[in-house]
């Protein structure tokens, strides 16, 4: 039996979502033992840092222009690979009828949140989705929120559909943002600035808490600008002086995601949608206490270690972050629920129903 994995997403250099999915899934390969050969494919050398199983033979397809739709399925076929494994949700059109394949769905906001994207992506996107989700062996769904989103939109039978959920891996290095000021407490948002992550309603939420004026804590928000970017701008600008107390810090390497999430007071994550919420895990793994949506998702992941909210209520967001000033006691136990939280969740463990996954594909 030979195993392909499409690792061309360790050649990215921001890792963010996908990116991080496929470092930390071929790492926690790398800690398996008796796996069988695999076979990795990407543009080119893969991080000094990157962990790679011992036994993996990695295979260069250096033309970045035909990579995925031409070099991608004659290589396939050049080596004999039995079950090919695309972690970034869409097949190459031209992959063999033959060969055995497993996708990872991520989430569905292309369908979700359309207006977010333009209309030939979302019409490309939603065409490549749903011809791969036919043409695969079986579907990986991170979450059972992913695969109720995939029963909703797409016909695929429901047990094609594998739950494997994700995990989180922070790295023990940090690196202070220069922006961020030495002193003052802060409240942390970690993901790209867009309407669906609900950040209007967090920064009217900040508004309403640092009325109380006994405390004078930071909004610390974290990520790339997207779709709705301006209007989070405007809700910041109405906010007059307070504005210059919501820090937006643009996208953050490891060791800066890595410092934040361990100094924060908390996570606010009030997203309205996310396939998973890996930042949930990342704050948990290191004791920082979470707020966080209470459905979907991000109720999923959290569980019971997590102050859940209603995201469409500012006020409720306002209440849940003045708790975690003013009661240590719920802080400190959250801490400790999250920590236990995060421990139920490894790369290693992803990793081993992954790669079990693909050994049952070839059996079929």
């Amino acid at each position: 039996m030979k195993i392909a994995i499409n690792a061309e997403k360790l050649n990215h250099q921001k890792s963010t979502g996908v990116e991080n999915y496929v470092k930390n899934l071929i790492a926690g390969l790398a800690e398996l033992s008796d796996l069988p050969p695999i076979y990795l494919f990407m543009r080119d050398i893969p991080p000094v840092d990157q962990k790679i199983p011992a036994s993996a033979k990695i295979i260069y397809l250096k033309n970045r222009y035909f990579y995925g739709e031409y070099q991608l399925p004659r290589a396939l076929r050049d080596y004999k690979i039995d079950v090919f494994f695309e972690p970034a949700r869409t097949l190459p059109i031209f992959l063999s009828k033959n060969l055995k394949s497993v996708i990872t769905i991520h989430d569905l906001a292309f369908l979700l949140f359309p207006k977010a994207y333009p209309l030939k992506y979302r019409l490309y996107t939603t065409l490549l989705t749903s011809l791969s989700l036919k043409k695969a062996t079986k579907i990986i769904a991170v979450s059972e929120t992913t695969k109720k989103d995939i029963l909703k939109f797409f016909k695929v039978a429901a047990e094609k559909i594998v739950v494997i959920r994700e995990a989180s891996q922070l790295t023990n290095e940090e690196k202070k943002p220069t922006l961020l000021d030495n002193e003052r407490p802060y409240f942390l948002f970690l993901g790209r600035l867009e309407r669906r992550k609900n950040l209007i309603s967090l920064v009217k939420a900040f508004g309403l808490l640092r009325k109380e004026r006994l405390f004078q804590p930071l909004l610390v928000l974290a990520g790339k600008p997207g779709f709705g970017f301006s209007e989070i701008e405007q809700e910041i600008a109405s906010l007059g002086d307070l504005k210059k107390d919501i820090l937006l810090l643009n996208y953050v390497d490891e060791k800066e995601k890595s410092y934040l999430l361990r100094h924060a007071k908390a996570l606010v994550f009030p997203s309205l949608y996310e396939g998973f919420g890996i930042p949930i895990l990342e704050a948990m793994s290191v004791g920082t206490p979470v707020i966080t949506s209470n459905f979907g998702a991000m109720q999923e992941t959290a569980g019971e270690a997590a102050l859940l909210v209603n995201p469409l209520k500012p006020l409720e967001i306002a209440a849940a972050m003045s708790k975690i000033l003013h009661i240590p006691k719920l802080s400190e136990k959250l801490r400790k629920e999250g920590i236990k939280r995060a421990q139920m969740f490894s790369w290693q463990k992803t990793a081993k129903e992954t790669i079990s996954l693909l050994e049952e594909v070839y059996r079929q």
